[in-house]
């Protein structure tokens, strides 16, 4: 007996749907399969993405802000167009740009209605940094943001920072 076309697309619609759920999974990182092998052991995130993760990044908006001045760096960006093209306020990019800045990622000038900001690592070792975190973001995003998520000491200090007592400069 022949198949009816309605069991032939209820069947090619399960058999797309699984190649999807599968080809998405791997996209994700979520495992990896060697060429005629099983599933293999997960790829480690590399040591030095971690601590400059650890040292630099304070959250997942933060590291979108700094891979999107990154892939147009010769373009000055204000907040406002940043908060337009990644859909997040203007007032939180505007504390992860002053973030970013203090951190030697990216520079900023006043412009003619709001202050603009450019890619410009202070150093060459920011510069590949940035490079190392952006080819893991692309082929291990699941483990970097993970790394961003797991890393309470940054958000500590941040916490802590307000609470620390200064000398008054007249004494």
């Amino acid at each position: 007996m022949r198949p009816s076309r309605r069991d032939t697309r209820m069947h090619a619609s399960a058999c797309l749907a699984a190649l999807r759920s599968s080809v998405a999974g791997y996209a994700r990182g979520w495992y990896a399969l060697a060429p005629g092998a099983k599933l293999t052991e997960e790829r480690r995130l590399p040591d030095e993405v971690a601590r400059f993760i650890a040292d630099h990044i304070t959250s997942v908006e933060q590291l979108e802000i700094l891979l999107l001045l990154r892939s147009t760096p010769e373009e000055e960006w204000t907040a406002r167009a940043i908060s337009e093209s990644l859909r997040t306020s203007e007032q939180s990019v505007s504390r992860r740009l002053a973030d970013l800045e203090s951190g030697g990622l990216v520079a900023s000038r006043p412009g003619s209605a709001q202050r603009v900001y450019q890619y410009a690592p202070a150093t060459d070792a920011l510069r590949d940094g940035v490079t190392n975190l952006s080819s893991a973001y692309t082929e291990l995003r699941y483990k970097v943001l993970d790394s961003i998520f797991s890393n309470p000491i940054s958000n500590l200090h941040v916490y802590a920072e307000g609470f620390r007592f200064r000398k008054d400069r007249d004494g």
